[in-house]
């Protein structure tokens, strides 16, 4: 079951790479035969649909073996513990709840979340996991900034009195399709790591639908916003600044 698990997981991420695709690039599926190229939106829900589907079956092949280490830890007097679902793990359990300050914060440190977005992306590309942070003092807020891979950036802010994050902000330069597919894993993973409380597909579509809606509009660089669970994200994108995706708190 953990093979049948593992391939599915990696089927889903290829589904979701040709939605992607399909949605910037159509004229890649273009038909040898007939000349015709498909709608862009039919190959984005297609590839989306198709990702889900095998997610759902990744997480019922888990569910199986889960379940069967369950019944074998019962049989033994429970001397052996039950390994948790994929995603579920420590790393990615919302954080202990922190004395109140006056503003609205992510919820985590910043090293938290660093440790938290590694535990997502591992999986995925480990090639974008992220160093320690360098955390810049300020008068009112520290700030930080950090090259994630080339052409693509992060910086935030961090509240001085207690270390939460209060925003982030991720920049991606350049429109080239294999960039923006990068850019959405990267996203879904921060994402993934800051709103535990959402389910991993809420946040992957919030996330797909947001970037795809601002690339869109990359000639008038108009914003969308949604709010998901306790956070806010937002996209816009521009032939200046290319793709700009921030998270902050409602």
């Amino acid at each position: 079951m953990a093979f049948v698990a593992i391939f599915f997981k990696f089927c889903s991420l290829a589904f979701l790479i040709v939605g992607v695709v399909g949605l910037l690039v159509p004229s890649l599926f273009k038909s040898k035969k007939t000349g015709d190229v498909p709608e862009r939106g039919a190959l984005f829900l297609g590839g989306v649909a198709a990702a889900f589907i095998a997610i759902i079956v990744a997480g019922a092949a888990m569910t199986v073996k889960d379940g069967g280490r369950r019944e074998q830890a019962s049989a033994q007097d429970k001397l052996a513990e039950v390994a948790p679902p994929p995603f579920q793990t420590t790393a990615l359990e919302p954080a202990a709840p922190k004395k109140k300050v006056s503003k609205k914060t992510l919820g985590v440190s910043l090293e938290e979340f660093r440790k938290r977005f590694n535990t997502a992306i591992v999986d995925v590309d480990k090639n974008y996991r992220l160093a320690e942070l360098d955390i810049k003092k300020g008068t009112v807020n520290d700030t930080f900034a950090h090259v994630i891979h080339p052409g693509f950036s992060v910086v935030g802010s961090v509240n001085k009195s207690d270390g939460s994050v209060l925003d982030l902000m991720f920049l991606v330069s350049g429109a080239d399709t294999k960039r923006t597919i990068q850019s959405v894993i990267v996203l879904m993973a921060a994402t993934t790591a800051l709103n535990s409380g959402v389910s991993r597909q809420e946040n992957s579509m919030a996330v797909i639908d947001l970037t795809a809606s601002a690339i869109d509009n990359v000639d008038n660089g108009e914003s969308f916003k949604r709010k998901i669970g306790a956070l806010e994200y937002s996209a816009s994108a521009s032939e200046l600044a290319g793709l700009i995706f921030a998270i902050s708190p409602k």
